[in-house]
Parts: structure tokens; sequence; C-alpha cells
């Protein structure tokens, strides 16, 4: 019966460090929550940020064309009429919309990298072991 005495206090102070694991546990979580929740604020700014640069660009695209046109039908720039003319404004379209197809690019990526999901992993994980030894306070140890 000595030994039987032993072994409960035993059994609730395991109970005890498992119950202070859950309670680390889901502060873990909440902080990692509280993260991907930031970092979910912080795409969603920049993709905001992205579209209004990429409307400005292309405003600016439009009054550089505009320009060009002007300057190409005076005889100006040095230009002839036809191929060199249709180039220049070819050339400034696929510009513009190659910087905004690679912010476009950036953001993506930063957006899928930025996912918490070895977060998500790390915390099935940790769920899993806490329940394993949740288990073995439970099992009571052989002799």
């Amino acid at each position: 019966m000595g030994s039987m005495g032993s072994y409960v206090p035993m059994m609730m102070s395991m109970a005890q460090q498992g119950m202070s694991a859950a309670g680390q546990g889901s502060q873990a979580n909440a902080a990692q929550e509280a993260q991907a929740e930031q970092i979910n604020q912080q795409n969603q700014m920049l993709w905001l940020q992205h579209e209004q640069k990429a409307r400005e660009q292309r405003d600016l695209l439009k009054r550089q064309t505009a320009s060009a046109r002007a300057a190409l039908a005076a005889g100006g720039a040095g230009l002839g009429s036809g191929g060199s003319a249709a180039a220049l404004l070819a050339g400034l379209t696929r510009q513009t919309e190659q910087a905004i197809a690679d912010d476009h690019g950036y953001l993506s990526l930063r957006q899928q990298y930025s996912q918490p999901k070895a977060a998500k992993q790390d915390r099935a994980a940790s769920l899993l072991q806490m329940g394993n030894q949740m288990m073995s306070v439970m099992r009571p140890n052989s002799y």
C-alpha cells in the first residue's frame, strides 16, 4: 500500500504538468493566430497599394502615349510615322505592364510563403504530442 500512496501524488504531479503544457500550447496557438492575422492584414495592405500603383502606372502610360502620339504626329522626336512610332508606343506599354506583372508576382509569392502552413503543422504535431503525454500520465507504469 505504501507504493500505491506514492503513486497517486506522482500521477497528480504529472497531470498538473500536462495541464500546464496544455495552457502553454493554447498561448502559443493564440500567438500564432495573432501573427497570422497580422500577416494577412499586411498582405491586404500590400495588395491595395499594388492596385493603386498599377492604376497610377496605367494612367501615366496613357499620358505618355498621348504625348508620344502628339509628338509623332507633329513630326517630332526624329521619328517617322509607321513602324518606329508603333514600336515606341508598344515598348512603353510593354514596360508598364511588365512592371505591374512583376509587382503582382512578388506579392503572390509573398502571400503564398507567408501563410502559416508550417505553424498549422507544428500546432497539429504539438497537440498530438500533448495528447500522447496525457495518455502516458493516465497509464500506470509497469513494474
